[in-house]
């Protein structure tokens, strides 16, 4: 019964893998034109970091074979769940075999970020006030960044959620991919949804 499962498995891992290949292709093309059409370096720069994570953590669930939360080394802090990227300590000791990290090799493994405060996890549904996540609800892993310009904020949901202007929001702050905790201050934090918890 056991090597059945573990098959299983791993054809989710081999079937997740191709889907990631083609969606990744598909995305370089797509992320090239929409990150030459942002105006400062300093925004495209942070929108490719954005992207490079979802990547790491969609690698990471497909290893896995759960969603993050459900292979985390102790309780969920925002911090251990990021950090499984990069620190293999930080997974389940029954889940590490399958661990083929680091998952992120863009930068120096911290949650620093060099301009924008820190990166973190936090996790809810796509509503509008991210509610929290039930056993019967979709859950979603939104990276979060501390302190993003306002006007930076701005700029990565006009090129993420807006298409530049062609598909705008009615709630720019509660739609979308890309969510702040408000508009009505400056910095804001960031929230990146990049992982969706499986439903089988």
């Amino acid at each position: 019964t056991m090597f059945k499962l573990n098959q299983k498995g791993a054809m989710f891992g081999l079937d997740a893998r191709v889907a990631l290949a083609i969606m990744g292709a598909i995305s370089i093309i797509a992320g090239y034109y929409s990150i030459s059409r942002i105006g400062t370096a300093r925004t495209a720069g942070l929108v490719k970091e954005l992207s490079n994570y979802e990547e790491a953590f969609l690698g990471y669930q497909s290893d896995m074979g759960t969603f993050l939360l459900f292979t985390l080394n102790g309780a969920s802090n925002g911090v251990r769940d990021l950090e499984v990227l990069w620190d293999q300590s930080e997974v389940l000791a029954g889940l590490r075999k399958r661990w083929s990290g680091p998952y992120y090799k863009y930068k120096s493994y911290t949650r620093d970020h060099s301009d924008y405060g820190e990166f973190s996890i936090t996790y809810g549904q796509a509503d509008a006030n991210l509610s929290t996540c039930t056993s019967s609800s979709s859950c979603y892993a939104w990276l979060t960044l501390s302190d993003v310009p306002l006007e930076t904020w701005m700029e990565i949901n006009e090129a993420v959620d807006e298409a530049f202007g062609s598909d705008a929001e009615a709630s720019a702050d509660e739609e979308g991919k890309v969510r702040a905790d408000s508009l009505g201050s400056d910095p804001v934090t960031l929230y990146y949804r990049v992982l969706e918890r499986p439903t089988n």
